[in-house]
This record gives structure tokens, C-alpha cells and sequence, in this order.
């Protein structure tokens, strides 16, 4: 994660708590050193990423052009993106539950809790629309 830039993103903390208020009520363990703080980052391989530091705060960022598209600045990216930012937020809560910081077992059956309670979470790291880069 060399020349990774993290910035506070003011805009969606209350979408951020709520997933944070949900996901609990389904179950997950979620670390109690995950931040209350959402951030942005400038990632240009993921919606969104953990950042699990050996101390110290989990930080949760989502790439800041997957909330930007919102605002139709790129045409050429499909709508379905619009509604991705809560499901890439579950995504990335499950990481913070121990054992879970890569897609293995314990990460899908977290996965699993939420989509058995309807937040249609996708199990492919990028979510169901990957950014260009990816496709």
C-alpha cells in the first residue's frame, strides 16, 4: 500500500454507522479497534479496503471514485454502482471480525450472516462491478 493517500470522508458517516449498527445486530464480531471514522482513499484496485495497522486504529476507506460516480461525472461507468457503497462497507466490516482479514472461510461466513439478513453483500473482493482497471 506504498503512496496510499487517507482522508476523512465527512459525507457518509452516518451510511457508515448505521452498516456498523447493523452488521452488529446480525452478529459480527467487529472489532472494537475498528474506527468510527470512515475514510477515502485513493485506491485504484479496490471499492474499498481495510487498513489493519499491528496497533492502533482499523481504518475502513472506501476509494473515493466509487462515491464520486454518484455524481455522473463519468457516463461511461454503469448505474448499478450507484447503489454499491453500502455493500462494499458490509464487505469491509467483515474483515474487521477475527480471522477474516483475507476471503477465506471465516470472512464468507461472516459474509453469509449479513446477506442471510438482506444486505446482498458480493463475495468478490471488488464488489459486482469492478472498477475499469479491473475488467
Amino acid at each position: 500500500m506504498k503512496n496510499l493517500t487517507v482522508y476523512e470522508c465527512t459525507k457518509y458517516q452516518g451510511t457508515f454507522r448505521r452498516c456498523i449498527e447493523f452488521a452488529k445486530k446480525c452478529g459480527l464480531p467487529i472489532s472494537k479497534r475498528l474506527s468510527p471514522t470512515l475514510y477515502y482513499a485513493n485506491s485504484k484496485s479496490a471499492w474499498g479496503m481495510t487498513l489493519k495497522p499491528p496497533r492502533g486504529k482499523i481504518l475502513i476507506a472506501i476509494t473515493s471514485g466509487l462515491v464520486d460516480d454518484w455524481g455522473d461525472k463519468n457516463k461511461n461507468l454503469p448505474t448499478k454502482r450507484k447503489g454499491s457503497l453500502c455493500s462494499v462497507l458490509f464487505h469491509e466490516l467483515a474483515h474487521t471480525c477475527p480471522g477474516s482479514f483475507d476471503h477465506g472461510k471465516s470472512w464468507k461466513k461472516w459474509v453469509k450472516v449479513l446477506n442471510d439478513n438482506g444486505t446482498n453483500v458480493d463475495l468478490h473482493p471488488c464488489g459486482k462491478n469492478p472498477p475499469n482497471w479491473e475488467r
